[in-house]
C-alpha cells in the first residue's frame, strides 16, 4: 500500500472517528425544541440539559488527554465511539428529565476523546506539509454530525427517532473506524520516565506551561460561536425570522457544508505559507471576520441580512476549528499533543457548558437572543491576542 493510501486511509478513519462523536452530543440541540415541548422544560432548564452533557466532558478532558498519551490513542478513541453509541440508542428510552441528563452525561464523558486523539494520530502519521488538511478532513466531522442532524428534521415525528438513526448510522461505520485506525501509533513515543515523569517536565517547563495556558484560555474564546451554533441557533432563528423549524434546515445545511470546505482550504492554504507565522495569519484572519459577522447579526433586522451574516459567520468559524488543533502540532512536542489537545478540549468543553446557559438565561431575562450574540463577538476578538502569542517549544522528556 502507498503512503499516499495510508495518509487517506487514517483521514478516513479519524473522520468517521469525530462523526460519531459529533453525532452523540450535537442532536440534542437541534432537537431542543421538541424536547422541551414534550418533557415541559423551560428555556433555563434546556440550557442546563445541554451543558450536562458538557459538566461531563469538562471532568473527562484531563484526563482523557493524559491517557491518550499513556496508552495510545486507538485505545481512547475505541471505547469512546462505543459509549457514543450506546447514549444515542439509550437517549430516546427517556421518559423522565434525570434518566435524559444521566444519557447526555454519558454521551459527554467520553466526547473529549475524539479530536485530541486524532490530532496524536495526525500528528505522528501524517507528514508535517499535509498536517493542516489532514486536521481539517477529521476536523469536519462535527459538520457531517450536525449537518445530518438537520436533514433529520423534516422527517422527525418525535424527538427521540433522530437518536435512533443516528445510533444506527454510527454501529455501521464504528467497525470501518477500527479497521482503518492505526492501533500502535504512539507506542514509540510515549514518555520516558527515568527519573522525572513527563508531566513534572511539562509543568516545570515554563514555555510548554505557558503555551498550553494560552490554548486554554484562546479555545474558551474562540469555540463559543460554535457552542451557539450547535445549541440555541435553530430556535433563534425560529423566533427571530418567524419561522418553522422545517424551514432552516436546508439553509442551515448548505452554510455548514460550505464552511467544511472552507475549513479544508483555509488548513491548505496555511499548510502552502508554512511555518507557525503562516498559520497564524489565517486563523486571526478567519476570528476576525466570524466575530465582525456575528455582531451585525446581532444588530441587523431584516431577514435577508440576518442569513447573509449568519452563513458568513459560521463558514468563517468553520474556516477557523481546524486550525485551533493544527496549531497545538506547530508549538507543542510529540510527547506532549495529547495532553496539551486534552486542555484544548477541556476548554472547548467548558466553552460548550457555559455558553448554551448564559445565552438561554439572556433569552429568559431579555426576551431576545440578540445580546447573547454581540458577546460571542466579544468573545471571538479577545482570543486572537491569545493565539499571537504562541510559540513553538521543544522539551526533552527522556532523563538518564
Amino acid at each position: 500500500m502507498s503512503n499516499r493510501e495510508t495518509y487517506m486511509g487514517v483521514i478516513v478513519a479519524m473522520l468517521i472517528a469525530t462523526t460519531i462523536g459529533s453525532f452523540s452530543v450535537f442532536v440534542v440541540g437541534t432537537v431542543a425544541k421538541l424536547i422541551m415541548n414534550d418533557l415541559g422544560l423551560s428555556y433555563s432548564v434546556m440550557g442546563a440539559s445541554i451543558s450536562v452533557q458538557r459538566v461531563a466532558s469538562t471532568l473527562s478532558a484531563p484526563y482523557i488527554g493524559y491517557m491518550i498519551d499513556c496508552i495510545g490513542p486507538f485505545r481512547v478513541l475505541t471505547v469512546a465511539a462505543v459509549f457514543s453509541i450506546l447514549s444515542l440508542f439509550i437517549t430516546p428510552l427517556s421518559k423522565e428529565l434525570w434518566a435524559f441528563l444521566l444519557t447526555r452525561i454519558m454521551a459527554g464523558a467520553v466526547f473529549p476523546a475524539y479530536w485530541p486523539s486524532c490530532t496524536k494520530i495526525a500528528s505522528l502519521s501524517i507528514p508535517k506539509n499535509r498536517l493542516g488538511l489532514a486536521i481539517a478532513i477529521f476536523e469536519s466531522g462535527s459538520i457531517v454530525g450536525v449537518v445530518l442532524t438537520y436533514i433529520l428534521i423534516p422527517y422527525t415525528e418525535s424527538w427521540g427517532q433522530p437518536f435512533i438513526v443516528l445510533a444506527t448510522v454510527s454501529l455501521l461505520l464504528l467497525p470501518i473506524m477500527v479497521l482503518l485506525l492505526p492501533k500502535n501509533v504512539g507506542d514509540g513515543y510515549r514518555y520516558c520516565r527515568r527519573g522525572r515523569s513527563a508531566v513534572d517536565v511539562a509543568i516545570k517547563h515554563g514555555g510548554l506551561l505557558r503555551n498550553t495556558i494560552l490554548v486554554f484560555f484562546a479555545f474558551l474564546l474562540a469555540l463559543q460561536p460554535w457552542a451557539f451554533y450547535t445549541s440555541w441557533l435553530s430556535t433563534f432563528l425560529v423566533e427571530k425570522l418567524r419561522v418553522e423549524l422545517e424551514d432552516i434546515w436546508i439553509p442551515m445545511t448548505i452554510f455548514l457544508l460550505i464552511g467544511m470546505v472552507f475549513g479544508m482550504l483555509s488548513s491548505a492554504v496555511s499548510d502552502r505559507m508554512g511555518g507557525l507565522k503562516g498559520r497564524k495569519t489565517v486563523l486571526v484572519s478567519t476570528l476576525a471576520i466570524t466575530s465582525i459577522s456575528l455582531l451585525m447579526l446581532a444588530i441587523v433586522e431584516q431577514s435577508v441580512y440576518t442569513w447573509t451574516f449568519l452563513a458568513i459567520s459560521i463558514i468563517s468559524h468553520r474556516a477557523f476549528l481546524p486550525l485551533a488543533w493544527t496549531i497545538i502540532s506547530d508549538t507543542t512536542p510529540e510527547a506532549f499533543t495529547g495532553t496539551v489537545s486534552g486542555v484544548n478540549a477541556l476548554a472547548g468543553q467548558i466553552a460548550m457548558m457555559i455558553a448554551p446557559v448564559i445565552i438561554a438565561y439572556t433569552r429568559e431575562v431579555l426576551g431576545t437572543f440578540d445580546s447573547s450574540v454581540a458577546l460571542l463577538s466579544l468573545f471571538t476578538a479577545a482570543s486572537i491576542p491569545l493565539y499571537l502569542q504562541l510559540k513553538p517549544i521543544k522539551v526533552n522528556t527522556c532523563y538518564q
